[in-house]
Parts: structure tokens; sequence; C-alpha cells
């Protein structure tokens, strides 16, 4: 594009790549340049807990178990990699390259934490650059997948006494029982229920969080304020789930052992949260999934 002020065939310096780079690259476009930074990044935080996995499981074991790792989280990574490389016409831009080298100086330094900070940095990077809207819509994606393997936890491990105390008083609301701090009276006076930070329903929200923004973005949905109802009866789903399980393992020691750590319980569980967040989102795309809804 010609423009007036610095004479014909002049690129915007900002949008210009420099050409020994250009070469380097060769015909790597930005999606692809933002899909490989994202996969790194990924790969990197992800990388701890499935060796973890692997230790305690081995291979065939902790493949099934997908590393211990929600399906929720690969899908929506999956999902989001799939829209970035979707835009085939952007060009690396210089300012992608010195977010690049921001981005893997972060990845490079031995804390994992700093991989989930290099991911969600560029996930706020991409939004405010790019005009592409699959681009966008896959930033989105992966900007939601970092809550539940990273802020989610952080958030849990800052405010654990309280959120934790919290559940615990609602669930002995709902058994008519005591309850001090994380503790629980059982129903029947055999003991108390310890409810830790694995327990908790910040786990549930964060999965099913990611679970609607990316069936969202899935459907191409337009936001607006209704939405904020829609995630918050997906969030509110989430946490009347939890406490369900909850409850029911307080009512006695026998139905704790029963329930906890029980990976057909967790199954079960896990399905039907998934089940009820996968419903609730799509009736509130329907009218993108079905037009004439």
């Amino acid at each position: 594009m010609n423009d007036p002020l610095r004479g014909p065939g002049v690129r915007t310096p900002e949008l210009a790549c420099p050409r020994f780079l250009t070469q380097l690259l060769g015909p790597v476009r930005r999606a692809e340049f933002f899909a490989a930074l994202y996969i790194l990044g990924c790969a990197n935080g992800l990388a701890v807990q499935a060796a973890l996995s692997v230790s305690q499981l081995g291979w065939t074991d902790a493949l099934l178990a997908t590393f211990q790792i929600s399906a929720i989280v690969w899908i929506a990574g999956g999902a989001g990699i799939f829209f970035l490389l979707h835009d085939t016409a952007s060009e690396i831009r210089s300012s992608d390259l010195v977010v690049g080298v921001g981005f893997l100086l972060l990845v490079l330094l031995p804390f994992v934490q700093l991989s989930w900070l290099a991911v969600t940095l560029l996930g706020f990077y991409i939004l405010s650059a790019s005009n592409s809207d699959w681009v966008r819509r896959g930033a989105i994606i992966l900007l939601a997948a970092t809550i539940p393997v990273f802020w989610g936890g952080l958030l849990l491990e800052l405010f654990s006494t309280r959120i934790l105390a919290l559940e615990a008083s609602i669930v002995s609301w709902v058994l008519g029982t005591r309850h001090s701090g994380h503790l629980v009276r059982f129903a029947d006076n055999s003991g108390t229920l310890a409810i830790n930070t694995g327990c908790s329903s910040v786990v549930n929200i964060s999965l099913a969080f990611l679970c609607w923004v990316t069936i969202y973005q899935w459907a191409h949905h337009r936001w607006s304020a209704q939405d904020v109802i829609w995630g918050t009866i997906v969030c509110g789903s989430a946490v009347v789930l939890n406490v369900l399980r909850l409850s029911i393992m307080a009512l006695s020691q026998s139905h704790y052992a029963a329930i906890h750590n029980n990976l057909l319980a967790d199954s079960i569980t896990n399905t039907i949260l998934l089940g009820l967040v996968v419903l609730i989102s799509l009736l509130s795309v329907r009218h993108e999934l079905l037009p004439s809804a």
C-alpha cells in the first residue's frame, strides 16, 4: 500500500519483518508462529504433571488417564490450535518476533509457572494485535485453558483457607451438621470430613468455564450481557454437583470410603459434570447452531 508521507511501496515499520528474518523463517505464517509458541509453552507447562503421572501409574495407565489432566483441557487446547491455524494469510510482524523472544525467555526458565504466565501474556498480545477472527477465537480458548491448569490452582492456593471454609459451611448447612474451618462433622457423628484443595469446587468451576468458552467460540457466538447469566449457571452447576458429592461423602465414614479416591465414582461425577455443562452451553448457543430456533 502507498503511503503519501513515506512514498510509494514503503511498508510501515511495525508491520514489516526484517528481510533476513523473512528469509530465515521462510513460508512460516503468523498464525503458525503463534501456534508453535503455544504448543511449546503448553508442553513445557504440562511436562511435570505428565512425568509425575507416568512415574505413578506407568505409561499405559497414565495414557488412559490422559496423564491425570482433564480431557476438557486437551480438547480445548486442540481446538485453540485448530482455530489459530485457520488463518493462513497474515505475515509475521517485527513486534511478533519481539514477543516471541520474551515468550521463549520465560518458557526456558526452570519454573513451570512461568510457562503459563508466558501463555497468558501471549494470549492477551494476540487479542490486542490481531484482526483475524479465527486467531482471536483460538487465543480466547487458549487463555481460558490456563485457568484450570494454573490460575485456578493459584487462586486456591492463595485463598484456600477461606474457600475451603466456605465450602465446608455449605456442606454442613445441607446436612444440618457442624463445621470448623474446612472440617465437617459426619451426619452420623462418626467422625469428621476434611475438605482439601483437591476436592474444592474451584477445580470443577475452572473446567466448566473452559468447556463453556470452547463451545461458545466453536459456535462463533457473539457475546452479550445475557451470557453472564449463562456463565453463572454453568459455574453454579459445577458448584452444586461438587457440594452434592461432598455431602454424600459426609453422611458417614462408609460413604466416604466408598466414594473418595474411587475411580468409578470420580468417572461418574466427571461424566455428569461434562454432560451438564455441555447441555447448558449448547442451549445458550442454540440460535447459532440452529438459526431457525
